[in-house]
């Protein structure tokens, strides 16, 4: 272990051993998190489109990786994968669906194309992954599953609207799957984050929303990507006798 980067508390040592596929692990959130769970010990599967290096930055950290380029929307291709990983490690313990658009602007634009790929990345997908996992991790009786949500689940505003709605209906399948799975020793937790220092936004394609979001972040200072990850370790690092459903992480300094 670099002896720069921070320590694994005692929770954190408890994911030692674990398996973990994070989606959208080639950039921001997804790219921390395999970083900090591999520092944790976890074996990390890190799917994405862009993944160059992770492999090395997770061993750099004193962890271990193993990077898939591979598009989440494609359902054959990731229950292939996920098949694969259970054959040679026995099984997924952790699955976090962190893949994620965000493509803003007015309805009445009928932007249909960017509506359908947030449905299918945020929604569909999560919802695809959960279906490959869930059968292993009950037939063992443990794992931990944790949906990517936002503060947009919370918030709708104008030319947010489809964001928010994928957000809020994964925020809706989480606790309900959480429900259904208490009993049966998955648990299953949501996590909406607030402003984090990524790429996202740069992706807008709207030229209004665009600046309207680069003026609301000037109030506030956005999340840097290793705090967010920590965040979610945290999540995943409580005892196995407990579950954190739902949990709102945001910047200290952003009110909405």
């Amino acid at each position: 272990m670099n002896p720069d980067e921070p320590r694994p508390h005692a929770g954190e040592r408890a994911l030692a051993g674990c398996v973990a596929l994070v989606t959208g692990a080639g950039a921001g959130v997804g790219r921390a998190l395999s970083v900090a769970l591999g520092r944790a010990g976890v074996q990390v599967v890190g799917v994405g489109r862009g993944m160059e290096g992770l492999e090395a930055e997770v061993r750099a950290a004193g962890g271990h990786a193993i990077a898939c380029r591979a598009d989440v929307r494609n359902g054959p291709a990731m229950l292939a994968l996920v098949d694969k990983v259970t054959r040679g490690f026995g099984g997924i313990d952790i699955l976090v669906n962190n893949a994620g658009v965000m493509y803003l602007g007015p309805m009445a634009d009928v932007e249909v194309d960017d509506w359908q790929e947030m449905v299918d990345v945020n929604l569909k997908a999560p919802l695809a992954m959960i279906g490959a996992v869930l059968p292993g991790m009950l037939a063992r009786g443990r794992g931990h599953i944790v949906n990517i949500s936002s503060i947009s689940a919370r918030r709708v505003g104008a030319g947010v609207t489809v964001y928010s709605a994928t957000k809020g209906a994964l925020d809706t399948v989480s606790e309900g799957l959480r429900q259904e799975l208490a009993p049966r020793g998955v648990r299953v937790s949501a996590v909406q984050l607030g402003a984090v220092d990524t790429a996202l936004n740069e992706k807008i394609r709207n030229a209004s929303m665009k600046r309207l979001i680069k003026t609301r972040a000037t109030a506030y200072h956005a999340m840097p990507v290793d705090e967010a990850a920590a965040a979610i370790v945290h999540v995943l690092a409580t005892p196995a006798s407990m579950n954190i459903g739902s949990v709102f992480i945001a910047p200290a300094d952003q009110a909405g």
